[in-house]
């Protein structure tokens, strides 16, 4: 395999280097190309001035294709031959995804790249993290909210939030992240938790992460017990964890507030 770059002060250097390597010439679109075709010739674009190279209006029906081909790239290893590593066919195909304004497109690469058998997940997670830093901060927020949104597309974006680390995305989403984190189940209501605790400092969110101790799925309550471990309570937190403690039938989190209840008296 290549070697890969994961965005940072190497960003310059390794975009030179694909430069170099992508040759446009191959992309040259005839009368008979195909949808791969079309792929590489706006990548190879991408990786050499930053900009898609064609309207992107003129090719929005071949939108999902588009996605569906990056996917297949990835997951092929492909992308080796012409210059570019699997995180950046992620992170220029979600910079044609934002350019072209593709929301289902975006939401289709979230999904399949998470149900992907190599996990794909973890390039598009490399690739939003770099695009937070840059001029697609904005709409790297704007369509996670949107996935957040829709009935389909949200256990997607809940899936990679956590992963994505970002404090100041969870705060901007935290009004969506704190509805899941409340009402869903399982696997999204874990991701919901895991996102907002990036927040546990907040009064309003130890305030859903305390009650939370009270839920009936001993998953979610074993999820929050770790979670609260590592935070600052005050005493009427710590009175609240007491009651909960004595109350709790898994031993497991009947141990993490014991722990803690302990330090609590010790001061």
């Amino acid at each position: 395999m290549g070697k890969q770059t994961f965005g940072g002060d190497d960003d310059e250097e390794a975009a030179e280097e694909i430069q170099k390597k992508l040759k446009l010439s191959k992309f040259e679109l005839g009368p008979d190309y195909n949808i791969r075709d079309l792929f590489w010739k706006i990548l190879g674009s991408y990786a050499a001035t930053k900009t898609p190279g064609i309207d992107l209006n003129k090719v929005k029906s071949q939108r999902i294709a588009l996605v569906k081909a990056a996917l297949s790239v990835i997951e092929s290893k492909g992308s080796h031959f012409y210059g570019l590593s699997p995180q950046f066919v992620a992170r220029y195909t979600l910079m044609m995804v934002f350019d072209g304004e593709w929301e289902d497109a975006f939401m289709k690469f979230l999904e399949d790249a998470r149900e992907s058998k190599i996990k794909a997940w973890e390039y598009v997670v490399q690739a939003m993290r770099h695009l937070l830093k840059t001029e697609y901060k904005q709409k790297t927020k704007e369509y996670l909210k949107i996935a957040l949104r829709n009935s389909e597309a949200y256990p997607y974006a809940l899936f990679y939030l956590p992963k994505l680390k970002d404090k100041e995305l969870v705060n901007e989403l935290r009004k969506e992240v704190s509805i899941f984190a409340r009402g869903d189940i399982d696997r999204n209501q874990l991701n919901a938790i895991e996102s907002i605790a990036l927040l546990k400092e907040d009064e309003e969110v130890k305030r859903i992460l305390l009650s939370l101790l009270n839920h009936w799925d001993v998953k979610i309550r074993r999820k929050v017990a770790g979670i609260i471990k590592d935070m600052k309570l005050d005493r009427e937190d710590y009175e609240l964890l007491k009651r909960r403690m004595e109350a709790e039938p898994d031993e497991e989190i009947k141990r993490i507030l014991k722990r803690k209840v302990a330090g609590w008296k010790r001061k």
